[in-house]
């Protein structure tokens, strides 16, 4: 071990015992290998670089080349979710706005003013309907007016009528008794 170079990855690979990196994808391909290892190098094995690792220096470039290659694609996997999250977070704020309150505070402003439009849409049917109902009142009412001028008149005349006669009574009555009392009277 004293030849050994230790070295630490910031990427979660895994040393076999030869000092050969492996993702950690390989673990099951790793695993019927473990059965070779002897058993005091197993737990190299198992261990992730992101802890400490020894590489032989013989296999050093190697390792070196391999780690950079491994951490290009990291690069590319990570540029590629960052792509991805972004066109997520941009698809929910157009699908999904983050202003909720704000849209329905909008949504009740405009059915506040829809409502109100309705209401004074329903106010002036009402309106006309009555204005309707009036002009049919009014068309009603003048001609039960007429009609009651008419019996008015017609009323007017038969007391007329009877006034007369009644006049024509009493002053016949009256002539009657004038001319009794002059009978009876001694001048």
């Amino acid at each position: 071990m004293a030849g050994d170079v230790t070295r630490h990855s910031r990427i979660g690979l895994q040393v076999d015992p030869a000092g050969h990196a492996r993702s950690p994808r390989s673990r099951k391909a790793d695993a019927g290998m473990a059965s070779n290892i002897p058993s005091h190098s197993a737990g190299n094995f198992s261990r992730r670089i992101g802890v400490t690792s020894v590489v032989p220096r013989d296999r050093e470039p190697e390792a070196v080349q391999w780690r950079c290659e491994r951490e290009k694609r990291g690069h590319r996997e990570s540029r590629l979710l960052e792509n991805l999250n972004k066109i997520v977070t941009e698809t929910n704020e157009q699908m999904l706005p983050t202003d909720l309150e704000g849209m329905l505070s909008n949504v009740f402003t405009r059915l506040d003013a829809a409502n109100h439009m309705a209401e004074r849409v329903q106010q002036r049917e009402l309106e006309a309907q009555q204005s309707t109902q009036l002009q049919g009142s009014m068309e009603r009412l003048k001609e039960e007016w007429a009609e009651f001028l008419k019996e008015q008149q017609r009323l007017k005349e038969e007391v007329d009528e009877e006034h007369a006669k009644a006049v024509g009574q009493l002053s016949t009555t009256y002539n009657e008794k004038k001319k009794d009392l002059t009978k009876f009277s001694p001048l």
